[in-house]
């Protein structure tokens, strides 16, 4: 998945779920920026190039936006939150 491919879902997800959504280029370096979801916020690599999979999962839970399952193609990305009550 790119960075414009999360960038599109994650905004849906926000559409749904009744979130503000924005992606903002100008605090990042080069081609990072900021993507806000909600109160929330997180940094969004280069819009053209891959997320991986760790990545993903890292900026879904800085986002709080914990989809059950986040399609990446034709694969899905299953989010795993962290339990309060589970020692660290």
């Amino acid at each position: 998945m790119t960075g414009n491919e999360f960038l599109r879902r994650i905004k849906r997800l926000g559409r749904e779920r009744d979130i503000a959504v924005r992606f903002d280029p100008s605090p990042g370096k080069g081609s990072h920026g900021a993507l806000y979801y909600g109160g929330r916020r997180t940094t969004l690599k280069d819009l053209r190039k891959e997320i991986s999979f760790g990545l993903l999962r890292d900026m879904l839970v800085q986002l709080g936006a914990h989809p059950p399952r986040f399609g990446v193609g034709n694969d899905a990305l299953t989010v795993q939150l962290p339990r309060a009550d589970r020692a660290r």
